[in-house]
């Protein structure tokens, strides 16, 4: 059986029932509500997180230890200087020991043959700087005496 067209608009596919008269118009309405609403949304990909302000460059080798010079942000306001990786070890033993239960991320390892290679020292840095920005996702940890 074939159905003939006709000029009745099709059925709500929500409710099933035949549209109203002046729904088009509101239909045009809320889409233009949700394109405003599209322009106004936040649309930066990254967002600004306590993370990204925290920075560990420039491996130095100074007296015969690699310093790194570290940077952040915390309620203090900003702070800059150098760190040894033994400053970075006490630390994270001093936290671990303040806050049991908080995921403290691990450092690299110690290493005391090969520790002046430069892919070491470049991936030790990646380490320490992803340290600092995890432990900047705690803000309790963050503002605390220890940090």
């Amino acid at each position: 059986m074939d159905s003939a067209p006709t000029d009745q608009p099709a059925e709500d596919q929500v409710t099933g029932e035949p549209p109203k008269e002046g729904d088009e118009a509101a239909d045009a309405e809320d889409v233009s509500k949700m394109d405003e609403n599209v322009f106004k949304q936040n649309t930066d990909i990254i967002e600004t997180t306590a993370e990204q302000e925290f920075q560990c460059t420039n491996p130095q080798n100074k007296g015969g230890h690699i310093v790194y010079k570290c940077k952040g942000v915390d309620q203090m306001g900003a702070w800059e200087g150098e760190r040894r990786y033994n400053e970075f070890f006490k630390l994270h033993s001093v936290l671990e020991s303040r806050w049991p239960g908080i995921p403290i991320p691990t450092l690299p390892p110690k290493k005391a043959i090969g520790n002046k290679d430069i892919k070491f020292i470049n991936e030790r840095r990646f380490y320490l700087e992803r340290f600092l920005k995890k432990m900047a996702s705690f803000e309790f940890i963050l503002n605390s005496l220890e940090f």
